[in-house]
């Protein structure tokens, strides 16, 4: 047997860690409704800065995501998480399964950026939040009308850091405590592989 044939435990997908980052994507699409309309309340309140003082839209995905620090993990929770926040009756339908396709490819992106390295999980969840904002606003300030001004790109400040502290940070203390609860052996995920 050669040295190329072995696969390195971390970077193997079992069952069980596909379906824990389809039923996080799915939490995380069917809680992202209810907040979707609280988020349109806001914003046709408040505008642009409204709407970006309320991101906690992530909260799943960046607990996947520091969870399991490999290649696809982001865009399979986020593309999860989009089919289920439209299929959960979200107002913006199917611009839904964009967001969830771009936020997909924000961690993608910030997961390159490390390297994948689990030492720099908390990083990677960071980073994923940072470019979320600006990678799904593209389509978000079409579909709401919002004019390319200051006030955006103002607003584009405040989204990415409300999104650090009101879905990754939430989201890497529920993945730390789920980690340490000991339940991820029952899922084939070992304690030390996630802390």
């Amino acid at each position: 047997m050669s040295d190329s044939s072995i696969v390195n435990t971390r970077e193997s997908w079992t069952t069980s860690k596909l379906a824990l980052i389809v039923v996080l994507g799915a939490i995380n699409g069917a809680l992202s409704t209810p907040i979707a309309l609280a988020w349109v309340a806001l914003n046709d309140a408040f505008g642009v800065i409204g709407a970006a003082l309320f991101q906690p839209f992530v909260i799943f995905t960046a607990m996947a995501g520091w969870l399991l620090p490999r290649p696809g993990v982001f865009l399979l929770c986020m593309v999860v998480s989009g089919f289920a926040n439209m299929l959960t009756g979200d107002p913006s339908g199917i611009v839904d399964v964009y967001w969830g396709f771009a936020g997909g490819i924000a961690g993608e992106i910030a997961g390159l950026i490390f390297r994948w390295n689990p030492e720099r999980r908390t990083q990677i969840v960071f980073l994923f939040g940072v470019l979320y904002i600006p990678l799904t606003n593209v389509v978000t300030a079409f579909v709401y009308g919002w004019e390319p001004n200051l006030l955006l790109w103002v607003g584009l400040i405040v989204g990415i850091v409300a999104i650090v502290l009101e879905s990754c940070l939430p989201g890497i203390a529920l993945a730390k405590w789920l980690a340490s609860s000991g339940l991820l052996r029952t899922l084939g995920l070992s304690a030390s592989e996630s802390s």
